[in-house]
């Protein structure tokens, strides 16, 4: 259709339509009209497969990214220019737009939560649950949890529904992001949606939360791997509610400030 046709530019949502429109467009040597990959995220991709991506890279005017660790990465594996790169923080519509929902809870109810499935370490979780003083409330996938032995305080399950994941988030004491240690960007939704719901996050230090979360203001960065840790960092903020509170409105000023919707739209 672009033989017909004239575009001023041409966007693709992240690597996945990207890379293969932009392969055609290096084949065809249709390349006149600007090409932008918003989100790039090529993930962890075998090394065999890195010429393809960088022969598919010379049809691609920008990129922008969800971490600053990236573009050393991109530049490094795929020979792609700094400045065809931009930093653009990952941002989500605002449900709560007067501000998150009061939590429903009561002592007798407790708990921590996590939620996704890229990447996660719930291994790490798992561990840190013993002895904390509260329950621990996990969402994922079956192969999240395969091989881990659960301790009584600790309870999983699949993905569940938006509105129970609203309601898990709203109402959770604290909610951690434990991740593996690996370049690829992820967990940075649920970070932000964390913000957005104005709660104080617990999430392991990583190239994809570090230029999300502010430790000590808008929640706490544990190191990769490191049970011992994360299970001191929630008991803290477990025994300090009132800390906790005041880093969950600074992690909605932050969402207020760099991630909603309209502020993701004007930076992309």
């Amino acid at each position: 259709q672009s033989k017909a046709q004239h575009y001023d530019l041409i966007v693709a949502w992240e690597s996945k339509t990207g890379i293969p429109l932009a392969l055609l467009r290096r084949i065809s040597g249709q390349t006149r009209t600007p090409f932008v990959i918003l989100t790039f995220t090529p993930g962890e991709v075998e090394h065999s497969v890195f010429p393809l991506i960088r022969y598919a890279l010379g049809a691609v005017d920008h990129v922008t990214v969800l971490t600053r660790t990236e573009i050393d990465d991109y530049h490094r594996m795929f020979r792609l220019s700094k400045s065809k790169m931009s930093l653009c923080l990952l941002g989500t519509y605002d449900l709560f737009p007067t501000g998150p929902p009061v939590p429903q809870n009561d002592s007798n109810s407790l708990y921590v939560h996590a939620s996704g499935r890229s990447a996660r370490d719930y291994g790490t979780l798992v561990q840190a649950a013993h002895r904390l003083s509260a329950n621990v409330v996990i969402h994922g996938r079956g192969f999240n949890f395969q091989g881990l032995e659960l301790p009584p305080n600790v309870s999983v399950g699949e993905l569940v529904p938006l509105d129970d994941y609203y309601r898990l988030v709203r109402n959770a004491a604290v909610e951690i992001v434990p991740l593996q240690d690996i370049s690829a960007p992820v967990g940075s939704s649920q970070v932000v949606f964390t913000m957005m719901m104005g709660k104080a996050i617990v999430a392991t230090r990583t190239a994809s939360t570090v230029d999300y979360i502010e430790h000590g203001v808008t929640g706490l960065l544990v190191a990769p791997g490191d049970a011992e840790e994360m299970r001191a960092a929630i008991q803290y903020l477990l025994d300090h509610p009132v800390e906790a509170e005041a880093m969950g409105r600074a992690a909605r000023q932050r969402f207020e400030e760099r991630h909603t919707f309209e502020q993701f739209a004007h930076n992309t």
